[in-house]
């Protein structure tokens, strides 16, 4: 049965986040250097970016545009600039920065679809779909309706629901 629960705590939060950032530490552990194909040539260009403002795989080559995310080559060259990293460091600071965004996003995540998940049985696949499907719905309907955001406290006709989206 679905039900709305109330908002996450946060320790519930700092569970999720927890649990995900240890699982991609426990990944970076096993992966360690290997497997950096794509994840190596944007850390070459943030490099050669943070130290030289250029933005190619080196100093010398030509300005190109060879990496993936703009975002992630900002978010690296701000890391490379003031830290003196090796290329193993490197590796190790994006895997790092990597789980950090990770766990932050599994954390919003956890807090967007708390209020939607089952109250007494344990999460399946299936509940979380559905709860993302009715976080996604009563976003649309409140909306159009022009209602205050969905979760808000002020929203008691959320509780009174079916419990079960009819098709």
């Amino acid at each position: 049965m679905l039900g709305i629960r109330p908002r996450s705590t946060s320790r519930q939060a700092a569970v999720v986040f927890a649990a995900t950032f240890l699982l991609h530490v426990v990944v970076v552990s096993v992966v360690r250097d290997r497997g950096w194909d794509d994840g190596a040539i944007t850390m070459a260009f943030a490099d050669t970016f943070a130290h030289t403002g250029r933005i190619s795989i080196t100093p010398s080559s030509e300005v190109v545009e060879g990496f993936s995310s703009p975002f992630w080559l900002l978010l690296l060259s701000g890391v490379y600039r003031p830290l003196p990293l090796g290329f193993d460091g490197m590796i190790l600071a994006a895997q790092l920065l990597a789980a950090l965004c990770a766990a932050l996003g599994a954390t919003l995540l956890w807090s967007l679809l708390r209020p939607f998940l089952p109250l007494d049985e344990p999460l399946t696949a299936i509940d979380a779909d559905r709860a993302a499907q009715m976080y996604l719905d009563e976003t649309k309907r409140t909306k159009a309706n022009g209602e205050p955001k969905c979760g808000s406290k002020t929203k008691p006709e959320i509780q009174a629901r079916p419990t079960h989206p009819t098709s």
